[in-house]
């Protein structure tokens, strides 16, 4: 059902709402196409079980959603990448969160955009074949040792962040920056 497709989607583009987000919907939807795979680092199969989870968990949840029409209707596909980020950055909110700072989860998100030098790529100045590739660098752990081309940028990181699933890099993050 198209409908359920495109109100999922929507509903992921407003968990992670930051300023100008609305100018970056072909990033978005470009990350909703790729697919996220973790063949180098098999615990980074959690991160896309979360993100199938996401489907259920939160977006059934939160907008009265049986979970038969998810199952028939969204698990035809793998865990897209903007899947697996937004529920990364919802397990950042949960993890640092507080009611004096507000809800951060599109700060979050907004860092990985950032690490992976994809925030120059609203709209207006969108590059796909530049986005294929910081997605490509970033799936192929082909980034800098402290993150950089990656998820989280690290500034003194305990190992070299393309040996260490996602997991433990934005924990190495928050503990930085929170």
């Amino acid at each position: 059902m198209v409908d359920l497709e495109n109100r999922y989607f929507e509903w992921l583009k407003n968990k992670v709402k930051f300023p100008n987000s609305e100018h970056y919907s072909k990033l978005l939807n470009h990350l909703h196409k790729r697919y996220f795979q973790y063949d180098i680092i098999p615990m980074d199969g959690n991160r896309s079980e979360d993100g199938i989870d996401l489907r259920y968990r939160g977006f059934g949840y939160d907008e009265n959603v049986d979970q038969h029409d998810i199952e028939r209707y969204l698990d035809h596909r793998d865990c897209s990448m903007l899947e697996m980020m937004v529920a990364l950055a919802v397990r950042a909110e949960n993890i640092v969160g507080n009611s004096v700072c507000g809800d951060r989860t599109g700060v979050w998100f907004l860092y990985m955009l950032v690490s992976l030098r994809l925030k120059g790529m609203d709209d207006e100045h969108y590059d796909e074949t530049a986005v294929d590739i910081a997605i490509d660098r970033f799936l192929n752990h082909d980034y800098k040792p402290n993150g950089e081309g990656g998820l989280f940028i690290v500034n003194d990181p305990p190992h070299d962040m393309r040996d260490t699933e996602i997991w433990n890099q934005m924990c190495w993050f928050l503990s930085e920056n929170a």
